[in-house]
């Protein structure tokens, strides 16, 4: 009886909070709308019946919703290569005492089609060397590795310097070969990332390289390109020396796309030179840009149980939003309530999206105010493509008397 006597007058202080304060910790950027179709499927349909939905948090200690980019480590490179070469014999560098090699023809012939064991030459500074491990596709594709049916890979034990691979029987070929080397015990790492996992539309893209020997940065060439969610290449990228000691490149005012296709992705070709032995190493990393067919237009409201958010957009689909409900324990630490999400569909122009408060969660928590909506973010959910997100979101102040006097 006095936990719904409690949760009662829950209910009836919610419904008086429209005199309470609800204000934006940082207002919403009011980012340029992206009026346009190119990126539509026309015959794109969504669902239309409105939703709401919480997710209880409580006890969880331990959320990780930074938007730090991801920092990828690189001891692998590619080779593009050809028969003729593979013939005569092709030289690989190293940096470490053991590589995995997997050769990989573009165009299947006779002969390429039929590289076996007994057509690999192996050696090092003249000396003949033998593969630890050979393997063929069937063997590859059961460890659940997708490659072409002409795949081959072996593992060989073999030293820092130039290692020749050759492949007998294929003068007559003119096929072209995609050569992977993977150093799995090496030093030489290339790091790879980009400042953020998502971006604005409009903002800058910045992009981090470096190459790491023993803990140490190398000095290196490097060269990258970009390609779109479709995998198309869009520009080349220039790299600049920064004063970490790494290389910098910056992709200014991104623009987003929809993401049916994938994410945006930096890909890297990298070169040094590291006490005589040559490095290669390749990277490549993803990022998504918001594409700004709506935005948080700034009205923020709360009143009969319910949180109202103004949106503009111009674009009409089903959009999405949620955010982290934060309260406050006994110590004055933030403590999470629940991820609340609602969504339904808009038709260009202005309207407002509502948060249903989980005021059973609420009252379960035992938390106090002020209350925060923390990494708040809008979604184009019918083409699949994040819009716009404020981390700081907003704040609630204290309830009414009443309700502090039933906790």
């Amino acid at each position: 009886m006095k936990k719904s006597m409690k949760l009662n007058l829950l209910l009836l202080s919610f419904c008086s909070l429209a005199q309470a304060e609800i204000n934006w910790i940082t207002p919403p950027v009011q980012q340029p709308l992206d009026d346009t179709n190119r990126e539509l499927n026309k015959s794109r349909q969504s669902e239309q019946p409105a939703i709401s939905y919480n997710q209880p948090l409580l006890g969880e200690a331990d959320i990780q919703v930074q938007n730090q980019g991801f920092a990828i480590e690189s001891k692998q490179f590619w080779l593009d290569t050809n028969a003729r070469e593979l013939s005569k014999g092709l030289l690989i560098p190293l940096t470490s005492d053991l590589a995995i090699i997997r050769i990989n023809p573009l165009e299947v012939s006779a002969q390429s089609k039929s590289v076996s064991a007994e057509q690999l030459e192996l050696s090092i500074k003249g000396q003949a060397v033998e593969p630890s491990v050979f393997v063929d596709a069937n063997q590859l594709k059961a460890t659940g590795m997708p490659v072409s049916d002409s795949t081959v890979a072996f593992k060989v034990q073999a030293q820092p310097g130039n290692l020749l691979v050759k492949l007998n029987g294929l003068a007559k070929s003119n096929a072209s070969f995609v050569v992977h080397v993977f150093e799995p015990e090496s030093n030489h790492v290339l790091q790879l990332s980009t400042s953020q996992q998502r971006y604005d539309s409009g903002a800058d893209v910045v992009v981090k390289s470096q190459m790491n020997v023993h803990g140490s940065l190398a000095a290196m060439q490097i060269q990258g390109y970009l390609t779109n969610p479709l995998g198309e290449k869009v520009a080349d990228l220039t790299f600049q020396a920064d004063k970490q000691g790494g290389f910098q490149a910056v992709i200014p005012n991104m623009k987003g796309q929809s993401l049916k296709g994938g994410l945006w992705e930096v890909h890297t070709i990298t070169e040094a030179q590291v006490d005589g032995v040559k490095v290669l190493r390749d990277a490549a990393t993803a990022f998504a840009v918001n594409m700004a067919t709506a935005r948080f237009s700034g009205k923020l409201q709360i009143a009969e149980q319910k949180i109202s958010l103004g949106i503009e957009n111009v674009l009409p689909a089903r959009y999405e939003i949620r955010g982290l409900l934060y309260g406050m324990d006994a110590l004055g630490e933030k403590q999470p309530i629940a991820l609340m999400m609602s969504a339904k569909w808009l038709d260009a122009g202005v309207s407002d999206i509502n948060f249903d408060l989980p005021l059973n969660l609420i009252e379960q928590s035992g938390l106090k105010a002020p209350f925060t909506v923390e990494h708040l973010e809008l979604k184009n959910q019918t083409d699949m493509v994040p819009v716009q997100m404020v981390n700081n979101g907003f704040k609630m102040t204290e309830f009414p008397t009443q309700l502090r006097d039933y906790r």
